[in-house]
């Protein structure tokens, strides 16, 4: 994929799958719910008690998993390397929350998770920012037109 393509794959994802490294080195896998914030970054957020933010916190290194199709043919994906930031500054904690929010509300059921507004979760969970150093696609559906 461009580099057009690879952000119009993740922005069309609900999911990301996220890999961070455990104390003993084996890795650890999660799903989350992201958005952008900026030019092209990845925010998404977690409870600080997590295993994931206590791994970040440990090693800031993370790889994020993008991927759908059902047939070998229509496999498309997006991997991303890189390092944490956990968001500090209250303002932009809330603006990364927000975006989240926005991106996902449609998807929360107010009877299983509460109030999940921005300003209530805020207090709960820490918000992180992808700092990219690598990105590998892959679109099957290329490959046959390749062969031709």
């Amino acid at each position: 994929m461009n580099e057009d393509e690879v952000w119009a794959f993740i922005d069309s994802q609900r999911d990301m799958h996220v890999a961070t490294i455990n104390r003993d080195g084996t890795p650890h896998l999660t799903t989350n719910w992201f958005a952008f914030v900026g030019e092209r970054q990845i925010t998404f957020n977690s409870y600080e008690g997590s295993q994931k933010v206590v791994n970040l916190r440990r090693d800031p290194r993370i790889g994020l998993l993008f991927a759908d199709g059902e047939m070998y043919g229509e496999l498309r994906g997006v991997s991303i390397k890189g390092r944490v930031r956990f968001v500090d500054d209250t303002a932009e904690d809330l603006s990364a929350l927000q975006a989240i929010y926005e991106r996902n509300k449609a998807f929360t059921e107010p009877r299983i998770s509460g109030d999940a507004s921005p300003e209530t979760t805020s207090t709960k969970r820490i918000s992180m920012i992808v700092e990219i150093d690598r990105i590998i696609s892959w679109d099957h559906g290329k490959l046959a037109a390749v062969k031709k």
